[in-house]
């Protein structure tokens, strides 16, 4: 890269869009203990595994939705 190239991260980018998106509809949470909810289209035992690796604790709930049901809420 030469002096003239600005490199942007695009995880910032994401994450300013996503708030945008929040915030316009009016689902951005401000403040206070926010409460994590986990959603699969797959089998929702195998995500659980693969996030007692990554996330590196137990998850509560992991609820089984189905795609079509998503889309309608979009």
């Amino acid at each position: 890269m030469g002096p003239g190239v600005i490199l942007i991260g695009p995880s910032v980018s994401t994450c300013l869009t996503l708030k945008e998106v929040l915030v316009q509809k009016g689902i951005l949470k401000e403040e206070g203990k926010s409460k994590e909810n986990y959603y699969t289209t797959g089998l929702p035992e195998k995500v659980e595994k693969t996030a007692k690796i990554i996330l590196g604790s137990d998850i509560f709930e992991i609820q089984k939705v189905k795609l079509e049901e998503l889309e309608q809420n979009i």
